[in-house]
Order: structure tokens, then sequence, then C-alpha cells
């Protein structure tokens, strides 16, 4: 083997290694980014009783047509603040639907011209309007694990319930 072989054979070696790295670490880096996890407590639920039925969207799209959803839980309700955990998400810009199914029947119930008989919650704070969020109002971004409290509200709230 001649010396100018040596030091090709010696190069290619070295970007093999070098290629290899970086692929490592682009996996690692990737892994990383889309295993973030979103805790969720909600407060304020009135009766213990039912699930809370949660959604995760991730667009405007999604979240005016209820689907598709990024992830989804039905959570059994067992105290006035009850908590879960969302993992596997990627970082970006989500909102948050939740109903609490008091009944068990699946579906958020409501009266004459749409309001809801069922406490709801919504990322974004704040009370809730006379007319279903948008998906801007109701938005919040996550870049690392995170946490997000929420509180259900009820119409007509319950007195001493649905204060802030």
């Amino acid at each position: 083997m001649t010396k100018e072989n040596d030091v090709q054979y010696q190069t290619t070696a070295s970007m093999k290694i070098l290629t290899f790295l970086l692929l490592g670490m682009l996996f690692l880096y990737q892994s990383q980014a889309q295993n973030l996890s979103l805790e969720v407590k909600v407060g304020g639920i009135q009766e213990i009783k039912g699930s809370l039925m949660m959604a995760l969207f991730s667009d405007e799209e999604s979240f005016k047509n209820k689907k598709p959803v990024v992830a989804k839980k039905a959570v059994p309700v067992t105290d006035s603040v009850q908590t879960t955990v969302f993992n596997n998400l990627e970082a970006g810009t989500f909102a948050l639907a939740i109903f609490h199914d008091s009944n068990g029947d699946g579906s958020l119930n409501k009266r004459q011209m749409g309001i809801p008989t069922e406490g709801i919650a919504f990322s974004g704070g704040g009370k809730q309007k006379m007319r279903p969020p948008r998906f801007k109002d109701v938005a919040f971004t996550i870049k690392q694990d995170t946490v997000y409290e929420l509180r259900m509200h009820y119409i007509p709230p319950k007195k001493g319930q649905d204060k802030p």
C-alpha cells in the first residue's frame, strides 16, 4: 500500500465515522424533539362522576372540525381536580378542548341554542364566550415538557364554583 493510498483510506474511514456520528446525533435530536409531554391539570370539577373528554388539536381546521386530533383521552373523574399526561408530542402549537361527560353518554349535551349542560374548558384561559372559540384564541405553544392548568366552566355555575 502506497503512502497516497494510505492517506486516502484514512480520509475515507474518517468521513464514514464522521457521517455515522452526525447521523447518530440527528437521530437523538429527532427522538428528543418528538418525545415531549404535556401534563394537564383540570380544576373546578363540580360532580365527581363521569369522565373528562379531552382532545388536543394542532391547527385551526382540525379544531373547527373536531378532527383529526393529535391525541385524545377519556379521564375518569375521581376528584374535583384531575391530572393526566399526553406523551410523545412534537414541539408545536396546540389547542386543548375538554368537556365533562358527567352522564357517561360520550357526547357534550346541550340546551337549545347550543348552550352546554355539561362543563367545558379550553386552553387559553379566561371566561368562555357565548360562541365556540377560535383556534388562535385558545392556542398555546410547547417547546419542552409542559404543565398546563385550566378550570372547568359550567353554565350556569353552581354558587361559588366558577370563580377564578
